[in-house]
């Protein structure tokens, strides 16, 4: 009985292994923030002494209709940004604290009033889907990007007035195969940059929030507004 022969065949194998690998590294979706956008963070922001107790209410949509899927991923998000910006603490729509981990006595602004965050995703499905086949039957040799926008509005009220921040936009940008990125930008998963997408739009309406708090001849020591060509955030009244 003759030895058996090597499988010739392997290294076909192995290679079809490690092509196949590199292509579904192509296709995973590289994604970054709008680059236009002028980016604003916590520190621009300054804390009160204590936060406002607000009951929390989220919607998501996409192209105006409720997409529930994604409301619990849009709270977490939103609760986060919150708290980190200092100016609210945000309970259960029933008035519960939302985090039963953080103490309930935190300040002695108990149930002052409610905010509701609603995000809505306007997104061109049929082109998303089109470039999606496109690039899958290329195998990544042909790279696409993907833009979803997003329009948020929010909604403050507290017993002294109510402020109104509707229409600010945002975008994330997800590159697929060999799709050109602008140079400079963060690269990130797709869930991160849909979680800082949300916090950069929810961090600019905070600041017009907070600007409406303060008297229009008061100055801040080192505020950090940022140069917006935008109209003034809409209040119940002059000022809270």
């Amino acid at each position: 009985m003759s030895p058996p022969r090597p499988v010739r065949s392997l290294p076909r194998l192995v290679a079809c292994v490690v092509l196949s690998l590199a292509l579904a590294g192509c296709m995973t979706p590289r994604s970054y923030l709008d680059p236009e956008a002028e980016p604003i963070r916590y520190s621009d922001l300054h804390k009160p002494e204590q936060p406002l107790r607000l009951a929390l209410t989220t919607v998501f949509l996409r192209n105006g209709v409720d997409f529930p899927a994604v409301d619990p991923l849009l709270r977490e998000n939103t609760e986060h940004v919150l708290r980190q910006s200092g100016w609210i603490e945000p309970l259960a729509a029933d008035g519960a604290q939302a985090d039963p981990g953080r103490s309930a006595s935190q300040g002695s602004n108990a149930g002052e009033g409610e905010i509701s965050v609603t995000v809505n995703n306007v997104a061109d499905t049929g082109v998303a889907l089109a470039k999606g086949i496109g690039t899958g039957l290329t195998f990544g040799l042909i790279g696409n990007t993907v833009v979803d926008r997003y329009e948020m509005a929010v909604t403050i009220r507290t017993p002294e007035a109510t402020f109104t921040r509707p229409g600010e936009r945002g975008a994330l940008f997800s590159a697929v195969g060999n799709a050109g990125i602008p140079v400079g930008v963060e690269l990130m998963a797709p869930g991160t940059a849909f979680a800082r997408t949300i916090e950069q739009m929810l961090l600019r309406i905070l600041k017009d929030f907070e600007l409406s708090r303060v008297p229009a001849q008061a100055t801040l020591p080192g505020d950090g507004a940022l140069p917006r060509d935008r109209s003034p955030a809409q209040t119940g009244h002059n000022s809270l």
